[in-house]
């Protein structure tokens, strides 16, 4: 009876912590293509709130059984906030317009932002006054380096009771990289990446002062970043120069430490996030294989010659949502879940991702999986 009792609690003793490595995985949007742009949030009343676009503006909270999208109507590029009495807003391009969409009194209302200036990418945030900000990145002429991009200057539009007012912050941001965060004094943090010269920088905009710190020199103009509880800016990108393995930085005693997390062909879809202890963790599709392409053939009109040309067909091609986790100095990598998705893996979009964790340290995830058939959301 007693040995009986010691294997009992040896194994309760285990199970919590197999529990914790469980995923429960649901389909919550059937579709046959990746939508664009999601983005999640879980503010300190614990409610997941979800957005995306695939031509219209979807939302949702996550927190029942029966997930149930609506509409706000035709756009892209949404960004989500979420405010302490847990109303979400939403900021996104309703064709050249950027729009402004609040939760109110049970019901959504969208108003344009009214603007004197062209803007190429944009993030919505709340002000710890409650006050709705938009960190829009205006259009400053192009720039010509490895390759052609714009000149941008990052301007704060706070929502007043008169309107839109806006704030020039001095800062010249070559390329912008993702979506700006909001720390806990109102200052935006966000990475930018000098296509003339490869440094990838932190920077921050804040009440104090402006500035640009150089991290490394890469080539990866898609890296993810987030900041922790206390206001320590994390980073993750791709060193194109070197072997395309992924690299996760943050800064210690003052200096930028870079960490190297194998994988065999990261894509640019990844995302990093830290857990309630401080903790970085990174989701990221890594590229298994691809099928040998098909060959299909084109025409093309030049004057009176019609020209035919033959090119490869979109890749059906096999990848894995990895998660990364760190302890202790020291990454373990996880597979998450195993996609499917067609196209060429380059050069398109094929799967989604975002991610989130909640008031009890779950962590929740959304991302695409051709072969289901829709948008899949898991919780571990």
């Amino acid at each position: 009876m007693c040995r009986v009792l010691i294997i009992l609690m040896l194994f309760l003793s285990v199970l919590p912590g197999l529990c914790a490595r469980d995923w429960n995985f649901r389909m919550i949007y059937p579709c046959t293509r990746a939508p664009k742009s999601p983005d999640m949030a879980c503010p300190n009343h614990g409610t997941v709130h979800l957005t995306f676009s695939d031509k219209e503006i979807r939302y949702a909270p996550l927190d029942s059984e029966e997930i149930k999208f609506v509409s706000l109507g035709r756009g892209n590029s949404p960004s989500l906030a979420v405010d302490s009495q847990n109303r979400p807003s939403i900021a996104y391009k309703a064709g050249s317009q950027l729009t402004f969409a609040r939760f109110y009194n049970s019901e959504w209302v969208t108003e344009d932002v009214k603007t004197e200036y062209g803007f190429l990418n944009f993030s919505h945030s709340i002000e710890s006054t409650g006050t709705p900000l938009i960190l829009a990145f205006v259009y400053d002429g192009p720039t010509w380096g490895q390759q052609f991009l714009f000149k941008t200057e990052p301007k704060i539009l706070a929502r007043t009771e008169s309107g839109w007012a806006v704030q020039s912050t001095g800062l010249s941001a070559v390329n912008c990289d993702g979506q700006p965060v909001l720390d806990r004094n109102d200052s935006f943090h966000f990475s930018d990446s000098n296509t003339d010269t490869g440094m990838l920088s932190h920077a921050c905009i804040g009440a104090a002062e402006n500035r640009l710190d150089n991290i490394v020199v890469t080539r990866d103009f898609t890296p993810d970043y987030c900041l922790d509880a206390a206001g320590n800016f994390h980073i993750c990108f791709c060193d194109l120069d070197l072997d395309r393995d992924l690299r996760y930085s943050t800064k210690v005693d003052g200096r930028w430490q870079i960490e190297k997390i194998p994988a065999t062909r990261p894509s640019t879809h990844k995302r990093i996030l830290t857990d309630p202890a401080g903790n970085p963790c990174i989701l990221f599709i890594n590229y298994r294989d691809a099928e040998a392409p098909q060959m299909v053939e084109e025409s093309t009109r030049i004057g009176q010659e019609l020209l035919k040309t033959s090119k490869p067909a979109p890749n059906t091609f096999h990848a894995d949502l990895i998660l990364a986790e760190r302890n202790n100095g020291q990454w373990k990598l996880d597979t998450v879940a195993s996609l499917l998705a067609e196209g060429d893996m380059e050069l398109t979009s094929p799967f989604c991702l975002a991610a989130c964790f909640d008031t009890r340290g779950q962590l929740h995830v959304v991302f695409f999986d051709e072969k289901q058939g829709g948008l899949i959301y898991g919780v571990k």
